[in-house]
């Protein structure tokens, strides 16, 4: 059994277009979110049935706070195919991802040192704030508008991933000790809003965890 934390480094930024109406006419916007870097719990469990493999199950959990940057095009109140360009940045967007991961590994022990090559799938449950609207302040002659701020919606999703990894543990008995694991995953996930909107996001990223193992 395996416990500890860490940190998750997310593939890519996630980037959305959508439409909108404003003064009879049609606007765009489109958003870039801003992922980081977030903090990781991680959680798994192995059996070993070979002399040197067996199968492992895990579960890790990030979150973190981000922001966004948005361009709109925003009708004129008084004149057709007049856009108005508004640029601007949020803050506050939440972003949170629970994977669990069913692998398969090789062991080989050395010592009191023991290193685990693992690989297989990876199911993928996010919950993003989206944001659905882009608030601006226009004042008269409307020739040009202010960014004010974003409206967003909690989303979620899930999806289907792959996972691969190594573990290394140094165990000081046979029943306790301590390690650390470097762990690849990725999938995408739809993430569904009202209105019958989706946003596709990447999911999982490079995962750098360590902390305490247990042997029974």
């Amino acid at each position: 059994m395996a416990i500890g934390g860490g940190v998750q480094f997310a593939p890519s930024n996630l980037t959305d277009e959508f439409t909108f109406e404003a003064h009879a006419e049609s606007g765009t916007t489109s958003v870039e979110y801003l992922t980081k870097a977030a903090p990781l719990l991680d959680v798994g469990i192995g059996r070993r049935f070979w002399k040197t493999g067996g199968f492992a199950a895990g579960v890790t959990h990030s979150s973190y706070t981000g922001s966004v940057r948005t361009e709109s095009d925003v009708p004129h109140p008084f004149f057709d195919d007049q856009d108005r360009h508004v640029s601007g940045e949020a803050g506050d967007i939440g972003r949170s991802e629970t994977s669990i991961h069913a692998q398969l590994f090789w062991v080989r022990e050395h010592r009191k040192w023991r290193t685990r090559v693992l690989g297989g799938l990876t199911f993928f449950n996010v919950r993003q704030d989206v944001v659905t609207e882009v608030d601006v302040i226009e004042t008269y002659p409307y020739d040009t508008a202010e960014f004010r701020g974003v409206t967003t919606e909690s989303g979620d999703g899930s999806g289907l991933g792959f996972n691969v990894g190594v573990d290394v543990a140094w165990m000081y008995t046979p029943q306790f000790g301590l390690g650390g694991a470097v762990r690849y995953t990725r999938g995408s996930v739809d993430i569904n809003v009202s209105g019958g909107r989706s946003v596709s996001t990447d999911a999982g990223g490079v995962q750098a965890v360590a902390g305490i193992r247990f042997a029974f």
